[in-house]
């Protein structure tokens, strides 16, 4: 294994609770029309609040961009669950940021 592999064996061992895929209901939500430069070409996009099941709380709610079916509005007492994404990357051969996106179960 190379050093670069190492290092991401190692960091995903550290920190396998950010791994794991949440669920969660969903108790407040907005639509961003105007968000930062780095997510404007994704705008308009949902935005809410999600209380997180099993327990785990990240500062009582967990905060993300919420994922419906395209025209589909998402709503308050949704059920969500957690995905990886990629959110943006560092021009055409930079790094790629990934990131937790809350899908709504229908």
């Amino acid at each position: 294994m190379g050093v670069k592999s190492e290092a991401i064996a190692d960091w995903r061992r550290k920190n396998k609770y950010l791994l794991k895929v949440e669920a969660g209901v969903l108790v407040s939500v907005t639509r961003v029309h105007k968000p930062p430069r780095l997510f404007a070409k994704y705008a308009p996009y949902w935005m809410g609040i999600i209380d997180l099941k099993r327990g785990r709380k990240i500062m009582g709610r967990g905060v993300g961009q919420v994922v419906t079916v395209e025209g589909q509005k998402p709503k308050i007492g949704d059920r969500v669950t957690a995905t990886r994404r990629i959110l943006y990357a560092d021009g055409d051969n930079g790094v790629i940021h990934y990131g937790i996106k809350w899908v709504v179960q229908k």
